[in-house]
């Protein structure tokens, strides 16, 4: 028991501070979940008023912010105890920079594939010409959109080259007659 108190005495100060850290990273993880439900709600909120955005653009949207918050909860905790953070955002920043340049081709992907799912030119069970492929759409991806050729061929099409061509929608429209008569 002597040791106990020998060992107190010498580092209280230590324990104190280390407690406090546990007690404070506690109440950063929990505000973080409130926060990441927060978010989740207010992002399904705004992708319900909006009729035209695909409900996959929410779920991307919240997995994007859900990272960057445990990310940044991730940053203090380690700050709180004594971490050197600005040396860990430097390398996160180089390493993103790497990857993103690794990854061009794949990022431009997904940016054309947010933008189909947002300005959705077509759905899934359209119709459409897009590209250098005809057929019926199955599945619109993050990185690919998939169809089903009028001959009956699964096709997997990049979204760069989707969003790059004219987008023929056979399903939209009955009628694209615009009326010319004068009167």
């Amino acid at each position: 028991m002597n040791i106990i108190i020998d060992l107190w005495k010498a580092h209280q100060a230590e324990i104190i501070l280390f407690g406090k850290n546990i007690l404070l990273t506690l109440i950063i993880v929990l505000l973080s979940f409130i926060v990441c439900r927060i978010i989740k709600r207010m992002i399904n909120k705004a992708a319900d008023k909006i009729e035209k955005i695909d409900p996959s653009v929410g779920k991307i949207f919240y997995s994007i912010a859900r990272t960057f918050i445990w990310l940044f909860a991730l940053l203090i905790i380690l700050d709180r105890f004594g971490v050197n953070t600005a040396s860990i955002i430097t390398v996160l920043g180089t390493a993103g920079l790497a990857v993103g340049l690794a990854m061009k081709d794949s990022l431009s992907n997904v940016a054309a594939g947010l933008m189909l799912l947002i300005l959705r030119p077509f759905r899934s069970g359209d119709k459409v010409d897009c590209s250098t492929v005809s057929g019926t759409i199955k599945e619109i991806g993050l990185f690919t959109t998939e169809l089903c050729s009028e001959d009956g061929v699964f096709v997997i099409v990049p979204n760069k080259l989707i969003i790059a061509a004219p987008i023929k929608n056979r399903s939209r429209n009955d009628s694209c007659a615009i009326n010319t008569d004068k009167e």
